[in-house]
């Protein structure tokens, strides 16, 4: 083992540092594919996209000012107050005096108000990290939804493209055919009104990927070099987990960063409310007086007291507290619900989409089977031109049908490990 010395002490600062890197370095070396078996690029280039989004500035932004907030709160509310006069006296005799006075107040926190002040400022930091947390991880899902539209949009397109070289091949192949006349004329323009159907299906296909692939380079521009080319195969589907998906629902809802700040809000809303009603004891305002009166013949020092009156606003204050202590009850009422479906939702989503992608990947090789045999037969006569096109536009819904099955999984996957922390997490 290597000790580096600086003069004749370790260098401790090192030993530290390596210390703090430690659970980065276990990180890196423990989720190596967490992104990359789902077909999304490297997470280290995921997690730059996050930080450049608006999403990331606008909660940084957000976290900055509650933090200052924060410090207000600590601070109090008072700031000394210097005020200064000055008056000339004038008596009946004749005799006038220049008179000056100064007084130096300040309003004091009574009772506990600065150490409710003190927990009202720690639990808003608090929770604007919680908020921070979750703002971070609807970015990551919205970068997810829309990594995931554009990865259907492609393959829509590729399939497109790959009608359309069968429907041309097919016509090319027909047109020799009338012009030898093996095939009559009417086959030719059904070959030609399906090569112009699919034309036009490219061109909305065409469209489509256009628009979902600069909406995610125009939300996430630094992901622009890890696009995949053009008719690149989909990622091979994982392994479901297989723990229970109330085991994963109850994991969900445990790492989820939305429960955790309802929770928050309720608190936070809890000592406004303590902090309202200490306000019904009103704080006093204490000073100095200094004075010179008749020209400085007299000289005046004392101190001053002042409370204030009134307990109608402070009672209006205290309800509105209240009023906003039930509100945040109620939200976190409704959070809970909310997240107990979305968390049972998420849990179940990618066992129930690989089962679905299963059954259409079967139903596409069935119906290609069946084209196939189809187009066999019309070669021999024995079917028309219009059912084997029937039959091959079928089978090629069916294959999309069962690739954009396969991205709803690895999008449900993908979706799983950002809300168990695996995939994302917050910085």
């Amino acid at each position: 083992m290597t000790t580096f010395l600086i003069g004749r002490r370790p260098a401790r600062w090192l030993v530290t540092g390596l210390v703090a890197a430690l659970p980065l370095l276990a990180l890196a070396q423990t989720r190596p594919e967490a992104a990359a078996d789902l077909g999304l690029p490297p997470e280290a280039a995921l997690q730059q996209a996050l930080l450049q989004a608006p999403q990331a500035a606008t909660a940084s932004a957000a976290w900055r000012a509650e933090s200052a907030t924060a410090r207000q709160l600590r601070l109090g509310p008072y700031d000394w107050v210097l005020r200064a006069g000055l008056q000339r006296r004038s008596e009946r005799a004749g005799d006038s005096f220049a008179e000056r006075e100064i007084n130096l107040e300040r309003t004091l926190r009574w009772g506990d108000k600065p150490a409710l002040d003190s927990r009202l400022a720690d639990q808003t930091l608090a929770l604007a990290t919680l908020q921070r947390r979750l703002a971070w991880q609807d970015a990551a899902l919205a970068l997810l939804g829309a990594w995931f539209e554009q990865q259907r949009d492609a393959q829509a397109l590729a399939h497109q493209q790959t009608q359309l070289v069968l429907a041309e091949a097919q016509l090319a192949s027909l047109r020799r055919r009338v012009a030898a006349g093996d095939a009559p004329l009417l086959a030719q323009r059904l070959a030609e009104g399906e090569r112009e159907r699919t034309a036009a299906a490219l061109a909305v296909a065409e469209q489509r990927a256009a628009g979902s692939r600069q909406a995610l380079l125009y939300s996430h521009p630094a992901l622009a070099p890890h696009l995949p080319a053009a008719g690149a195969a989909l990622a091979t589907l994982p392994v479901a987990d297989d723990r229970p998906a109330d085991s994963l629902a109850r994991q969900i809802i445990e790492h989820h960063p939305a429960g955790a700040a309802a929770a928050a809000q309720v608190a936070l809303a809890r000592l406004q409310l303590s902090r309202l009603q200490s306000e019904r004891r009103p704080d006093p305002t204490v000073g100095l007086r200094l004075a010179q009166e008749r020209g400085g013949a007299e000289r005046v020092m004392g101190v001053t007291l002042s409370l204030p009156f009134g307990a109608a606003q402070r009672d209006a204050r205290v309800q509105s507290g209240e009023a906003t202590l039930a509100l945040a009850e109620a939200q976190q009422q409704d959070w809970q619900v909310r997240l107990a479906t979305e968390a049972q939702r998420l849990a179940t989503a990618p066992a129930r989409n690989l089962l679905v992608h299963a059954r259409l990947q079967a139903a596409a090789s069935a119906a290609e089977t069946s084209a196939r045999l189809t187009e066999r037969a019309q070669a021999a006569g024995e079917a028309t031109l219009a059912e084997a096109l029937q039959l091959r536009r079928q089978a090629a819904e069916a294959a999309l049908a069962a690739d954009l099955a396969r991205v709803d999984a690895l999008e449900a996957q993908a979706r799983l490990r950002v809300a168990l922390q695996g995939l994302l997490p917050a910085p």
